[in-house]
């Protein structure tokens, strides 16, 4: 598809490929959905903010920085930290 549609040379692509493989992927598998459901009503979280914090945890990421939760906040093992304040 990036090659016909979005016409990128290879090359491009292939170095996009290497930065990409670089990151860890965290299947969405039934468990983890199923620990977001859990993290949505524990925590009055959005379903796709309980799926980040809860791909965070399984992951073993012990910090997440995301500018619309609460801050401060220890959810699943995973202290949420707001990025754009200071103290």
């Amino acid at each position: 598809m990036a090659l016909r549609r979005l016409r990128w040379p290879s090359a491009l692509l292939g170095k996009r490929l290497s930065f990409y493989c670089r990151f860890e992927l965290v299947p969405a598998l039934a468990e983890l959905i199923a620990g977001a459901l859990d993290l949505h009503q524990l925590h009055s979280l959005t379903f796709y903010d309980a799926l980040i914090v809860q791909a965070a945890s399984c992951s073993g990421c012990q910090r997440l920085r995301r500018e619309d939760l609460k801050r401060g906040a220890v959810i699943a093992g995973v202290r949420l930290e707001n990025p754009f304040l200071t103290v």
